[in-house]
């Protein structure tokens, strides 16, 4: 696994609009200045950040209109020694349109003039769809083929500090001597379950693929504390492989402190929606005696209420 080559002293928020939050570069001071997403817009001409917030502290510094500009903060999980960019916004998944133009290959039917779409926040009655990624063919209006992408971005404990983190970045606010930030990856996972094995049963319902996109450090929890057990699959080999449903593993890649972090593509895993349903499995289950020796061992500590 690569690591970052610069290591902050704490925890502290990572990226705020788009660049390292420590990157003294014109760029990145125009982004902070006008709140603008070098991941949203055309290449070239970002667009500015949408992700609002309705957290007390933007009133408390007078900034109600200023959205919530963290991209990634820094994680360190128990037991590894460095810390990791961890992605909290979903449209941090989106730069360069990588994601999409990887998940291209997975589309059939291409024609001379098919064109290349993709479809973003698609409402049906299952739910809503993060992104369509379409072969349309304009001279007959119709969509040959299409496949569903996913991104989950990581939740966060104690969002508060991060938003103090951005305001010292801003030179709104001074340093705290410790932010107590989180990841709540079990609330990810929860959510993610429930949204995942009804869009992969739609998908196989409609015979078409669906791609979810996330970061080592989820897909690394996933395997770790359920039965989840998906495939390799060589990054050649996505359209011709036989999986409906494809998970794209990143990690995000800091060069230095001034440039933007990159997204690399770790790994890709395939398996079905029964393989996928393993996530509901935890990949331990407590022993009985386990459960009655840690019940016996409250009501020793007077850790319970008796009623009468």
């Amino acid at each position: 696994m690569m690591m970052a080559t610069f290591q902050p002293s704490r925890k502290e928020v990572a990226e705020v609009f788009g660049y390292p939050a420590h990157s003294t570069l014109p760029a990145a001071a125009l982004a902070r200045s006008q709140h603008l997403c070098p991941f949203r817009g055309d290449e070239g001409s970002p667009r500015k950040c949408s992700k609002l917030s309705q957290h007390r502290l933007f009133d408390q510094f007078g900034q109600t209109d200023m959205p919530f500009g963290a991209c990634s903060v820094w994680y360190r999980g128990r037991g590894e020694k460095q810390f990791r960019p961890a992605i909290i916004c979903p449209i941090r998944f989106t730069q360069n349109q990588r994601v999409f133009r990887k998940a291209r290959q997975i589309l059939k039917d291409w024609t001379a003039q098919s064109r290349f779409l993709v479809l973003q926040e698609v409402g049906l009655p299952l739910g809503r769809l993060d992104y369509i990624l379409a072969n349309f063919k304009p001279d007959t209006n119709r969509v040959l083929d299409f496949c569903v992408l996913e991104t989950m971005a990581l939740s966060t404990t104690t969002t508060g500090h991060i938003i103090r983190s951005m305001f010292e970045v801003l030179g709104m606010a001074p340093s705290l001597p410790v932010y107590k930030y989180g990841l709540n990856l079990r609330q990810v996972v929860s959510r993610m379950i429930v949204q995942m094995v009804a869009k992969a049963y739609a998908a196989e319902q409609w015979e078409k693929r669906t791609v979810w996109v996330m970061q080592d450090i989820l897909y690394d929890y996933l395997v770790r504390t359920t039965r989840l057990n998906l495939a390799d699959v060589a990054p050649d080999d996505v359209a011709e492989s036989r999986y409906p449903l494809l998970f794209f593993v990143y990690e995000l890649v800091m060069q230095d402190w001034e440039q933007m972090f990159t997204l690399r593509l770790q790994a890709i895993k395939g398996g079905d929606r029964r393989q996928v349903e393993a996530v509901l499995q935890p990949n331990k289950v407590p022993s009985l005696a386990e459960v009655q020796s840690t019940l016996e061992q409250h009501i020793e500590d007077g850790q319970y209420i008796e009623l009468q």
